[in-house]
């Protein structure tokens, strides 16, 4: 699993709390999953959106992708 905050995203705080963030909406949907490669991009308003709404469009992403949990 590839966890991107790219220099456009803001200073490397808010990058790093970005890609911190993702990793634990992944943790917490059971991955990483076996099998499957991915890279979780983040995107502006990220760092402060509600956990919530971060695993319900992670959720949304994996079964786009077919991705079993």
């Amino acid at each position: 699993m590839l966890f991107v905050a790219g220099k456009k995203l803001g200073n490397a705080v808010l990058r790093n709390r970005c890609k911190r963030v993702l990793r634990e909406a992944c943790r917490r949907m059971g991955g990483p999953w076996p099998g499957a490669d991915a890279a979780l991009v983040a995107r502006p308003g990220l760092a402060t959106a509600p956990a919530a709404r971060i695993e319900a469009d992670l959720r949304d992403a994996l079964q786009r992708a077919q991705v079993t949990q």
